[in-house]
């Protein structure tokens, strides 16, 4: 799970925060929440077979009968 979290924030540190420079701490906030829902909504994943978490995710769960 290290492995994740690791790859996860320097994915955030290299697309976004990298290039990005914060007057506050609010204003950090809402780029990494506007980045997370973009990692998990809209950017594609080669480990998921080009899919979204998202996508995957509803994949993944049952069918409600």
């Amino acid at each position: 799970m290290n492995a994740v979290a690791e790859s996860f924030f320097s994915k955030l540190k290299t697309e976004r925060l990298d290039w990005l420079t914060f007057l506050t701490r609010d204003s950090a906030k809402t780029e990494v929440d506007s980045y997370i829902h973009h990692f998990n909504h809209n950017r594609l994943h080669q480990a998921l077979g080009y899919l979204t978490p998202a996508e995957k995710l509803a994949e993944l769960r049952p069918v409600a009968a």
